[in-house]
């Protein structure tokens, strides 16, 4: 089952954005290693490198120097195509995808780009082909347990959802 999620950058994101971003998202990694039953899409959420061959640290293994990177585990057949993020914004740089194809790891992806648009809303356009009710389960997760005030970007759709 496909489940695309698309993300073109469309300006630089702002260092102090960025920043906040990273750290967000490492609050977030933390969290769901942290709670021993996490499951999204009725398996166990485990955050591997790019390439779906190592798993990722406590630390914040998967932000690196301008860029967020993951993926799910390739070894037991648990990846899709690695979530890429880049801070700067160039020429050469067009529409990233990711098609998480139903694996646990889709869970981090849709939080890194609610995060997206909550601390960078205007530096990327993001486009994605899951429902609302989906983001809104990962919305209400962030917000409850990070204690932050994620919203759903206003436009977001049903069905071909369409953020920012």
């Amino acid at each position: 089952m496909r489940r695309c999620y698309f993300f073109t950058p469309i300006q630089t994101v702002p260092h102090e954005a960025w920043s906040e971003l990273c750290r967000a998202i490492t609050r977030v990694h933390h969290r769901v290693r942290n709670e021993s039953v996490f499951c999204w899409l009725g398996k166990p959420l485990t955050v591997y490198d790019h390439s779906g061959t190592q798993p990722l640290r406590y630390d914040d293994s998967m932000v690196g120097l301008g860029v967020i990177s993951f993926n799910g585990d390739f070894g037991a057949g648990l990846s899709g195509d690695p979530l890429c993020l880049v801070r700067l914004c160039s020429s050469e740089r067009r529409q990233s995808q990711c098609n998480t194809f139903h694996h646990p790891y889709d869970f981090l992806v849709m939080a890194v780009l609610l995060l997206v648009s909550h601390y960078c809303p205007t530096c990327y356009a993001l486009h994605s082909t899951v429902g609302r009710t989906e983001w809104q389960q990962v919305t209400d997760w962030l917000n409850t347990h990070l204690h932050l005030a994620v919203t759903l970007p206003p436009g977001l759709q049903h069905t071909d959802a369409i953020i920012g």
